[in-house]
């Protein structure tokens, strides 16, 4: 829950598809589910509060309009997919937590950037299956792998092409470990010795000190 729906969703983090094992979906799933329809939506301010607003009301409507492509193609709204009916809220970018069902990797949920609290479920059979699903998309910034077999967890997280690989947890970061991603989410690396590398430029000075004479390849 925290993957998605942490921040709004407004994380350029956030886990925004789940992909899960069929023998464990549908239990699964119910939960997730029950969960999400009690996370509390209101203002950041208040302590009990478990989301805030999106940022903008342009931004919001942009998130409502995936939600809306999604109910008009197909996919199954699981919960949430409207703005929150409490009076307190209506002056608000608020959105609920939203979950959809969906069959096809290729939906335009599971390949775009949403940037809001939409999740989107799909199911594979094998752990190949997933591991393609887990790639098939134009970004590659973060992931994650939830398994009780330490080997698949690592030999999965190997074969994921993305920057950052949680083994069942999510969004933990060190500021002694390399954060940044893959394919078209960016290049170049925050956190650790490897983001003192955006403050330089790489010079290379050669001099020949060797007592051999030197052969032109002109002569």
């Amino acid at each position: 829950l925290t993957a998605i729906f942490f921040n709004a969703g407004e994380c350029c983090i956030a886990g925004s598809r789940l992909l899960l094992h069929a023998d464990i979906y549908d239990a699964f799933v119910e939960q997730l589910v029950e969960r999400a329809r009690k996370i509390k939506v209101g203002h950041p301010l208040d302590w009990d509060s478990r989301m805030g607003p999106l940022v903008t009301p342009a931004h919001r409507q942009q998130v409502l309009s995936y939600v809306q492509w999604a109910k008009e193609n197909g996919l199954k709204l699981l919960c949430g997919g409207e703005a929150p009916r409490a009076p307190a809220l209506a002056r608000g970018n608020y959105l609920e937590p939203t979950i959809f069902a969906a069959d096809s990797n290729a939906v335009k949920l599971a390949q775009e950037e949403i940037f809001g609290p939409v999740l989107t479920v799909l199911k594979f059979e094998e752990e190949e299956e997933a591991v393609r699903l887990a790639n098939d998309t134009i970004y590659g910034l973060a992931g994650a792998v939830w398994t009780q077999d330490i080997k698949r967890a690592f030999r999965v997280a190997k074969r994921i092409k993305a920057g950052q690989v949680w083994i069942n947890q999510y969004m933990l970061v060190s500021p002694f470990a390399p954060h940044g991603g893959f394919k078209q989410s960016g290049y170049g690396k925050d956190l650790s010795k490897y983001s003192l590398e955006e403050y330089t430029q790489v010079k290379n000075v050669y001099v020949d000190l060797s007592e051999d004479e030197f052969l032109s390849l002109y002569e």
